[in-house]
């Protein structure tokens, strides 16, 4: 019996789209069948496509061309789907995904930001606003979400335009935020185009104590410890001059040794006692604890067990 057979691949890569207020993209769709293939219609996912087809009927072995055509103003983040109702018994809606880039017309470098601060130091980083296609633009604003994050715009036009973020001495703590920035056309007119970018901004206390590696993991082969061994090796730098006073575990039978190698630098080494180490074992995470002499804060470093 003949039939028609619709042939398209379940993603088309359409590449990536310039930037215009409508993008146009094509693909051929094909019958693999022996007899006419009828599109009766196309569904789309989003209201930013339309679909015209160069023929609704393709006849064996031949092809027909999807032009599609995506709306700027209506294009949203997530996939496109297209549906095509046809007269091939196996698929009477076959549908596909369209995947594509947009190129778009401005960058900021970094892409996001993220500020590691020392306490009681201000910190001051450099965000570059790009204009890659269309004519130079002007930054008229730009703010935060935080009224603790400070801006100040060095190069408010052209193509490569500068902004100056500013962390004062007087904070800290962890703050997330978000940028804004407001750029326009360079001749603007009453009306004219703008565009807003948006940058995440996170601020970020910088460690007074540094560990390596960051994370220790406690292997379920050594329960029961048969005898005393040495275990992990790791080190710890800190900013300044210090002392270790003590170094303690959440579980027994974890002993340390430490061995100043720098004014800010230890490695310090742990053994496992038999005699008092868990018979069973741990399965929940703990802390090996820190302190140093003049300092009321303890310092933790995250044991995790593994089966």
């Amino acid at each position: 019996m003949a039939n028609p057979k619709i042939k398209v691949p379940d993603v088309v890569h359409l590449g990536v789209l310039q930037s215009a207020p409508i993008m146009q993209a094509e693909f051929p769709i094909a019958n693999g069948g022996s007899s006419d293939l009828t599109i009766d219609r196309v569904s789309m996912s989003c209201s930013c496509v339309s679909v015209e087809l160069s023929s609704e009927t393709v006849a064996p072995g031949e092809e027909a061309l999807v032009k599609v055509s995506f709306d700027r103003e209506k294009l949203r983040e997530g996939p496109v789907y297209l549906g095509f109702f046809t007269n091939d018994p196996e698929y009477a809606v076959r549908s596909i995904l369209l995947n594509f880039g947009l190129l778009k017309n401005f960058a900021l470098k970094p892409a996001r930001l993220r500020i590691a601060k020392k306490p009681n130091e201000p910190v001051r980083e450099t965000v570059e606003v790009i204009v890659r296609r269309g004519p130079p633009v002007t930054l008229s604003q730009v703010t935060c979400t935080s009224a603790a994050v400070k801006t100040r715009i060095v190069r408010d036009s052209g193509r490569s335009l500068l902004v100056e973020v500013i962390v004062p001495d007087t904070i800290e703590g962890l703050i997330k935020a978000e940028l804004s920035f407001l750029l326009c056309e360079s001749e603007q007119t009453a009306g004219g185009e703008q565009t807003v970018l948006s940058m995440p901004v996170r601020v970020v206390p910088r460690p007074h104590f540094q560990f390596t590696p960051t994370k220790l993991f406690l292997c379920r082969s050594l329960f029961p410890l048969q005898e005393d061994r040495v275990w992990r090796e790791f080190e710890l730098r800190v900013e300044q001059d210090a002392t270790i006073e003590s170094i303690t575990s959440d579980i027994p039978g974890i002993r340390f040794e430490s061995e100043k190698r720098a004014a800010n630098h230890f490695r310090i080494t742990s053994r496992l006692i038999a005699a008092q180490f868990p018979s069973v074992f741990v399965s929940d995470p703990f802390f090996i604890r820190i302190k140093m002499e003049n300092d009321e804060r303890e310092h933790k470093l995250e044991v995790i067990p593994i089966r």
